[in-house]
């Protein structure tokens, strides 16, 4: 991407739109609908792929991600949080 196309965001923009990806992601996903039950996976190996291994969870909540954000991004970086001296 060329220098003058990117975009500086602020923490608070970010945390933003993180925290509506969190919520429609794990809130309101049709991608979570699944006809199996959910259960342990007991073969060995891996994969993301939704149609291998990893299902997402019908059940899931957003609460436990939302709550992480909250508590661990702050809303504003701090002042000089760069590390460079005023």
């Amino acid at each position: 991407m060329r220098a003058r196309d990117r975009r500086a965001y602020d923490l608070s923009t970010i945390k933003h739109w993180l925290r509506l990806f969190l919520f429609r992601f794990f809130t309101i996903s049709q991608f979570k609908r699944s006809a199996m039950p959910n259960g342990p996976k007991i073969s060995s190996g891996g994969s993301l792929s939704p149609r291998g291994d990893w299902r997402a969870p019908s059940d899931s909540t957003a609460s436990v991600w939302l709550d992480e954000l909250e508590s661990g991004v702050p809303d504003d970086a701090a002042p000089n949080a760069g590390g460079d001296p005023e």
